[in-house]
């Protein structure tokens, strides 16, 4: 069944562990889809930098026009513990990306800062780190970056720096992913105080096992001899202030006072959603402005039981029962995926069933939303 709401789609937000906070309203903002192309998109490799071994202020490094500098080629290890090394160099926006976003792809090993233009701009590690050098861009534009890597204990290397043209657009992709903010559960315990043993029997796992004959050690501790193990015993008390992460308790006040338009989660292995029933009111709880959906049909074993009350939540419809686990009756307990389109101010949203052999098994929810 069709829904039809009038909704501001300012941000639609991913919740596991990270909050996605996509802007429709940012400055990249398009009426029309963008249709990424599937032949390769145009690269060009950075591979010939400035470097200076030491640390520099930052004014410092952006100032000097060579006094402090050599060249080098990418991809040289040093091993040195907790040394810094800043690699540097001028880049100019080539004719053949004129017109695309220009993405500045780079990868260090641990982790690097980079700064462009003087001013800090991303952090770059092994595996990710890409920053919009320019939006639409024009040819002979020029820009100056560096990085900033540090040694963190074995070795450190910068291995890969390419300007990647992608179709105008694809920026504002690029802004939302790396708009992200982390939901904390608390400050937590600080478990740096342990019992240890060497070659100690399993029984120790027994909650009143005697343990005041182990001796005291910290965490990080280590041990010398070889073909031994030993067996590390802590106790505590969870305070209520850290007994979980909840939901409903922190996260939803958090969506709702930042302007969240649509949150994606998973965890439980079913189907479930909440249209926006505003307003939201952070003294009870009750309410929300954001659309919530769980899509937890992936693959694994289903669930076959509606665990838990959510206010937000409109489907499943039927109570929640905590004391079973038998099978309720419920309908969205199916593996299923979800498709989202955005057509400027329009969102359509599908939540499609799939069968027992990957077939197509209809619709099992959908609404759209606009602007």
């Amino acid at each position: 069944m069709i829904q039809l709401y009038k909704f501001n789609i300012n941000r639609i937000i991913g919740i596991l562990s990270l909050a996605i906070y996509l802007s429709f309203t940012s400055p990249y903002a398009q009426s029309e889809p963008v249709v990424q192309p599937l032949d390769p998109h145009p690269m060009i490799e950075l591979t010939e930098w400035q470097v200076h071994v030491g640390d520099l202020p930052v004014a410092k490094v952006f100032a000097d026009e060579g006094s402090l500098w050599k060249s080098e080629t990418l991809n040289h290890e040093w091993w040195e513990k907790n040394s810094v090394k800043w690699f540097k160099r001028d880049v100019e926006i080539p004719p053949e990306l004129e017109g695309l976003d220009v993405i500045l792809h780079l990868n260090v090993t641990p982790s690097g800062i980079v700064y462009k233009d003087g001013k800090e701009w991303f952090r770059a590690g092994q595996k990710s780190g890409r920053g919009i050098l320019m939006a639409s861009a024009r040819a002979s534009e020029r820009f100056t970056v560096a990085i900033r890597a540090q040694n963190g204990g074995y070795n450190c290397r910068f291995f890969r720096a390419d300007l990647i043209g992608m179709r105008a657009g694809y920026g504002r992709l690029l802004i939302a992913l790396q708009s992200f903010v982390k939901l904390n559960p608390g400050n937590g315990l600080d478990l740096n105080k342990w019992k240890r043993k060497l070659n100690a029997s399993a029984n120790f796992s027994q909650p009143e096992f005697d343990d005041s004959s182990w001796e005291n050690v910290s965490s990080g501790d280590r041990w010398e001899g070889e073909h031994q193990y030993a067996w590390y015993r802590a106790k505590l008390d969870i305070p209520d202030e850290i007994d979980g992460f909840q939901v409903k308790g922190r996260s939803v006040p958090l969506i709702e006072a930042n302007g969240v338009d649509m949150v994606f989660s998973g965890h439980t292995h079913d189907y479930e959603r909440g249209l926006p029933h505003p307003p939201y009111n952070p003294d009870t709880g009750e309410g929300n402005n954001a659309v919530y959906i769980i899509a937890g049909g992936g693959g694994s074993n289903l669930d076959n039981h509606k665990y838990y009350e959510w206010e937000q939540i409109d489907l499943p419809d039927h109570p929640a029962s905590t004391d079973n686990d038998e099978f309720d009756g419920g309908k969205y307990y199916e593996y299923h995926y979800i498709v989202v389109e955005i057509d400027g101010k329009h969102l359509k949203f599908r939540a499609v069933k799939m069968n027992g052999d990957g077939s197509d098994g209809g619709i099992l929810d959908s609404f759209e939303l606009k602007h």
